[in-house]
């Protein structure tokens, strides 16, 4: 009498659950990202706050759903590059440069986008910052981004050959140390329809939803294929065998 052969048996189970499981929870992130991008179009489509409105909200809400802000103040002819930037597969840096907002008495970093980099890694860069395009007193739009404890671990800098800073990480309060001078507690991703603003690519989600799903059809059909597989391997093992002929 065939019995069943308890581990491939026992394979076939436990890959199954783990890939219908993995399946599920591609599903879940979809549902998670759909639920992401609606929120943040819901954001966007609101009126910008201002910074002192923004201790009075949620964090984790104004970082999840990209609630705008607006500032009313002066550009200051300082600041930072944060490093290991890539735009269309080109090495560069970030400008963070320091605005001073009307309403508060700490400069606030603006993240402007994209430079790239020079023929070495601490090499000067041009960065375009014209007076005359923002005279005096502006208004500026933003996304505010907190940086989380997780996150904050020093880095160090170092100096490029004009004398900019070069950071690693983009958290107020070490580029605050780096420049000698407390900063608003926030980093503000400049709009990119402001004269001031670079090149930049900083999508709401990595990944689309669509690929989710994808990646949840794929787990699908391994944990299918797996018990093919287990069937097929049954059968091969209870069909019955042909009996050997008896020599003459």
């Amino acid at each position: 009498m065939r019995s069943i052969n308890w581990r491939v048996t026992a394979f076939t189970v436990v890959f199954f659950i783990v890939f219908v499981h993995l399946g599920f929870w591609q599903l879940d992130r979809e549902d998670e990202k759909v639920a992401l991008l609606e929120a943040n179009a819901e954001a966007m489509a609101r009126p910008p706050v201002g910074l002192a409105e923004l201790e009075a909200r949620d964090i984790g809400d104004l970082q999840n759903a990209g609630s705008r802000v607006v500032l009313y103040g002066r550009w200051e002819n300082r600041w930072v590059l944060l490093d290991n930037r890539i735009l269309k597969g080109r090495a560069g840096y970030e400008v963070l440069q320091l605005f001073r907002d009307a309403t508060i008495e700490q400069p606030v970093l603006i993240n402007r986008g994209y430079v790239p980099a020079g023929p070495h890694r601490l090499a000067a860069v041009d960065i375009l910052f014209d007076a005359s395009v923002t005279p005096g007193l502006v208004s500026i739009i933003g996304i505010p981004r907190f940086s989380r404890e997780a996150e904050r671990s020093w880095l160090g800098s170092e100096t490029m050959s004009n004398g900019v800073s070069l950071i690693q990480l983009a958290d107020a309060e070490q580029i605050g140390q780096v420049l000698s001078e407390p900063l608003y507690p926030v980093l503000i991703r400049l709009d990119e329809k402001d004269p001031m603003a670079l090149p930049r690519h900083w999508p709401v989600t990595v990944m689309a939803p669509e690929m989710h799903r994808g990646y949840a059809v794929q787990w699908f059909l391994m944990a299918f294929a797996i018990v093919v597989m287990w069937g097929v391997f049954t059968w091969q093992q209870w069909r019955p065998q042909d009996e050997p002929r008896a020599s003459s």
